[in-house]
C-alpha cells in the first residue's frame, strides 16, 4: 500500500469517527468539505477543535469547569498542550499549517481521547483507580521513602556492593599520600639516571 493510500485511508477513518461523534458544524457538509474543513487552516477548524476540547472536559467524570467555545489559536493551544497532545510552542499545528501527516496524528489521539472520555466503561473503571489510590495512599504500610525526595536509581543490591566498597576518607588521605611519597621515589630515581646519562 503506497504511502498516500494510507494517508487517504486515515483521512477517510478520522473523518468518519469525527461524523460520528456527532460535531454541529460539520452536519450539513459533504465528506469532501468535511475534510477541507478539519485539515485545512480556518475559523472552521478552529471551531470544529474547540467543539472537540470542550467535548473531552465535558465528558470526563470529574470534570467541575465549565468551558466555552474559543476561536482563539493561542488558547486552543495552550488548552492541548494541558492535555499532552502539542507543545505551545505548536501553533502551526493548531492552526493546520504543518504537514498532513502531523495532523492526522494530532487528530487521530484527540479523536482518542473524546471518545475514551465519553464511554461509559470509562466512569467505574476511573472510580476503581481512585478507590485503589484513597486505599494505598490511606495504608498504614505505606512508606515515608515512596515520597522520599532522593532517588535510588540503583538496585538494591548493586547499591549495597557499592556503599561496602567506599573508603573512609582517611584511608583515602593515607593512601593518597603513599602514592605521593612512591611518586616522588621514582621522579628521583629517574632524575639520578637522566643525571648519569648526560
Amino acid at each position: 500500500m503506497a504511502a498516500s493510500d494510507k494517508q487517504s485511508y486515515r483521512t477517510n477513518s478520522l473523518i468518519s469517527r469525527l461524523m460520528a461523534l456527532g460535531c454541529p458544524f460539520l452536519r450539513s457538509m459533504e465528506e469532501s468539505v468535511v475534510v477541507r474543513v478539519v485539515l485545512t487552516q480556518g475559523e472552521a477548524r478552529a471551531r470544529v477543535l474547540s467543539w472537540l476540547f470542550d467535548r473531552f472536559l465535558t465528558d470526563l467524570p470529574l470534570n467541575h469547569q465549565s468551558t466555552c467555545v474559543s476561536k482563539d489559536t493561542a488558547i486552543l493551544t495552550s488548552n492541548f498542550a494541558s492535555i499532552g497532545l502539542c507543545k505551545k510552542e505548536n501553533v502551526a499545528l493548531i492552526e493546520g499549517r504543518t504537514s498532513l501527516l502531523q495532523q492526522l496524528l494530532f487528530l487521530e489521539s484527540l479523536l482518542d481521547l473524546v471518545e475514551a472520555a465519553s464511554s461509559k466503561e470509562s466512569v467505574p473503571q476511573l472510580e476503581g483507580s481512585c478507590r485503589f489510590a484513597d486505599t494505598l495512599c490511606a495504608s498504614e504500610r505505606l512508606d515515608s521513602s515512596v515520597f522520599a525526595q532522593s532517588l535510588n536509581l540503583l538496585p538494591a543490591d548493586i547499591g549495597h556492593h557499592l556503599d561496602s566498597r567506599v573508603v573512609s576518607g582517611e584511608e583515602l588521605k593515607s593512601e593518597a599520600e603513599s602514592l605521593c611519597s612512591q611518586l616522588e621515589d621514582r621522579q628521583s630515581e629517574l632524575h639520578s639516571i637522566l643525571q648519569q646519562v648526560r
